[in-house]
Formats: structure tokens, sequence, C-alpha cells
């Protein structure tokens, strides 16, 4: 047996002639930035997974609810308090990206002013995400996840001018 671990012993002998040579000069930069790239990348994607991850949690779904329910009852006592509207204004936009969205994120956005006419439909699929109905004059946002419901959550507004109004939530 040896007395050395292996790694002292692959030092010693040196690397074996199947070993790949090493890469040359221009070539290790190059990689190390690629490598780098694809490590973002993933990060990226596991911080996505992370946050749908939060967002599916009833028990976040419902600090959300009650968080929005709180601003609203400080907004209605105090109808200019800035603290509240943006209080309520963020959780209105959070429960609008919950995959339960339907009425119960989207009354709020109508509430708080953040779904507002006038407003471009590059602004609204950013609170909304893309539109499930595109018509000329009218665009919408269906919220039937596997068709489960008989009359389920619409939320629309009409389209001229490249500017959103009228917005309507109802059921269809």
């Amino acid at each position: 047996m040896c007395a050395l671990p292996l790694f002292a012993l692959m030092l010693a002998v040196g690397p074996s002639p199947a070993d790949p040579p090493a890469p040359a000069g221009p070539e290790t930069p190059a990689r190390v930035r690629e490598l780098e790239a694809e490590v973002r990348a993933l990060k990226k994607q596991v911080a996505a997974l992370e946050l749908a991850l939060k967002r599916a949690d009833p028990v976040y779904q419902s600090d959300l609810v009650r968080r929005f329910g709180e601003a609203r009852a400080r907004l209605k006592e105090k109808p200019g308090d800035a603290g509240a509207l943006t209080a309520a204004r963020e959780a209105a936009t959070e429960l609008a990206r919950l995959p339960t969205a339907s009425h119960v994120g989207w009354q709020p956005l109508l509430d708080t002013g953040l779904l507002k006419d006038g407003m471009t439909p590059a602004e609204a699929e950013a609170l909304l995400g893309p539109p499930t109905e595109r018509r000329p004059g009218r665009v919408g946002w269906y919220h039937n996840p596997g068709h489960r419901m008989h009359v389920a959550p619409y939320l629309s507004a009409a389209e001229a001018d490249g500017r959103l109004t009228g917005w309507v939530l109802n059921r269809r």
C-alpha cells in the first residue's frame, strides 16, 4: 500500500496520456465566461421556481389577501394615505400573479387603480401576463385552469389607438 494520498501520487506522476491536454490560453477565459453565463441562467431559473413554489403556498396567499384587506381598510379611513396605497398596490400586484389569480387578484388591481383607463397593453401584460383573448378592439384575460368551471372569471378592456379603456371584470 502506498502511504501517499491518491491526489499527491497523481501530482508526482503527472497527467496520464489519456488525459486531454489543458486548453491553450485564449480559450480558457472564453469558456469561463460561458460557464459563468450558464450559472447566472441557472440561478435565475432556481429563483423563478422558488417564487412559483412560494406563490402556490396557501398560507402565503392568505397572508396577501389579509395584507390587501388591511391596506384597503386604511385607505377607507384615510383616502390620501400614501403608505396604505403603496401597500395595497404591492399586495394587489402580487395577488394578480398568484396561480389562482382570477377575480381574487384582479379586483384589487382595479380597486387600487393599477389597472386604469389609458394604460398600454404592454403595461397591462406586465401585471396580468399575456392576454388569453385578443380580438379587434378588445383584450381579455380568462381564468379557468383545467376548464373546471362552467362560468369563469373574465377581465377585459376595450383597445383603441394602443390604449386600454373600460375595464370590466365579470364571468362568462
